[in-house]
């Protein structure tokens, strides 16, 4: 063989090149594997804060909703019409005398 090493002792050194190269590949693939560890724990305390933050603000809101109390003087004047209304009939119903039950219509007889 080439330098006056034997076919044995070359399998040898080659053999150990390639264990010297896996166990650096080795090791470099563990400290990938501890940072991505480090980084997704680091995601979850990040997600669980936000949603702890999220929580509270809901829990605040929902305080301050259940503080306010119902516009009355809104309520009053809508009643007495003068606000906008998204009832169909309005607050007051239909008026009776304006029904044609029983009467002939635009549609046909009545019955």
């Amino acid at each position: 063989m080439a330098f006056g090493i034997s076919a044995g002792a070359y399998a040898a050194i080659v053999a150990a090149a390639g264990l010297g190269v896996s166990v650096a590949a080795g090791e470099q693939a563990g400290k990938r594997a501890r940072q991505g560890r480090r980084d997704q724990q680091a995601a979850q305390q990040a997600a669980k804060s936000d949603a702890l933050s999220e929580r509270r603000r809901a829990a605040q809101q929902q305080k301050q909703a259940n503080r306010s109390g119902p516009d009355i003087s809104e309520l009053l004047a809508a009643a007495q019409g003068g606000g906008p209304n998204n009832l169909l009939s309005g607050l007051g119903g239909v008026d009776a005398g304006s029904l044609n039950l029983g009467q002939q219509s635009l549609l046909g007889a009545g019955l």
